[in-house]
């Protein structure tokens, strides 16, 4: 998989040689690879080539280098290539703009995320849904839980409102940042308000937030519910949820439980918690 980009980048500088000329499309397939080869440079490289001498670049093209970026982690390249479509004739879109604030996030710039959702809200004539849940990502990085929270309360508002509410993302970025911010009472009150609303439905993602935060507050009988109601998710419990869960009865002195739990034995009887110390006595 990490060779992909090699062959996309020689299958292009082969059409430039011997034909037929490569479009627009072919190197944005090709910038695509690299992206996700984690070649943000040869990314931008290729966009440059569309400036200069190449066909003239798409919006996908500034997309797709602003998302190699945020995969980079180098925010200012980012933000400074938005700009520079911004500028132009194209019309950044809802994707522009969360590819952006992604790679704020990444680059710890959770504030500079939170400017660059203000300017979508003026600027989009689409819902910009995408876009608050990249900015709820960036303020889970930066571990600023109370301003993932007012944006979630935010895009609740807007459903209410009649546009698009919250999805299992916008849920799953919160439960991140209060689960960072060590809110994990939080975390999990999000986890079951999300379970509560007939149209959503929680992912892996969702499981393994809650169970890490029932991780944090070593709350292990929650954990091991939470991990069996993970089994119903078609890909099964994760090794994260699995570890987070072992933790949390590590934490509780549920010695028993954890070592059942490692090897794969179930965490039943959850009923029956290890005895305490005075207990033994």
């Amino acid at each position: 998989k990490g060779q992909q980009w090699e062959r996309a980048l020689t299958a292009l500088r082969s059409m430039e040689g011997h034909g037929p000329r490569p479009n627009v499309i072919t190197f944005n397939a090709t910038m695509s690879a690299c992206s996700r080869g984690r070649q943000w440079q040869r990314a931008l490289s290729l966009l440059c080539e569309l400036e200069g001498a190449g066909p003239r670049p798409s919006l996908i093209s500034f997309n797709t280098a602003i998302g190699a970026c945020a995969r980079g982690r180098n925010w200012l390249v980012a933000v400074h290539l938005l700009r520079r479509a911004s500028q132009g004739c194209l019309r950044p879109g809802a994707g522009s703009y969360a590819a952006a604030v992604q790679a704020c996030g990444a680059g710890a710039q959770w504030r500079l995320a939170l400017r660059l959702l203000r300017q979508a809200e003026s600027a989009l004539q689409e819902d910009p849904l995408p876009v608050h849940n990249a900015a709820i990502s960036a303020c889970a990085e930066g571990s600023s839980w109370p301003q993932a929270l007012a944006l979630l309360d935010g895009v609740a508002l807007r459903g209410r409102c009649g546009l698009q509410g919250p999805d299992v993302l916008t849920y799953d970025s919160a439960m991140s940042a209060c689960e960072r911010g060590r809110r994990w009472t939080l975390s999990l009150l999000l986890f079951e308000t999300m379970v509560q609303n007939a149209m959503l439905r929680p992912t892996l993602i969702s499981y393994n937030a809650a169970i890490s935060a029932c991780e944090k507050g070593a709350q292990w009988v929650q954990a091991l519910s939470l991990l069996g109601r993970a089994s119903q998710c078609q890909e099964g419990p994760s090794t994260a949820g699995m570890s987070a869960a072992i933790s949390a009865c590590a934490k509780a002195k549920q010695h028993a439980v954890a070592l059942r739990l490692s090897r794969g034995r179930g965490a039943a009887p959850l009923g029956r918690p290890a005895p305490s110390s005075h207990e033994k006595s």
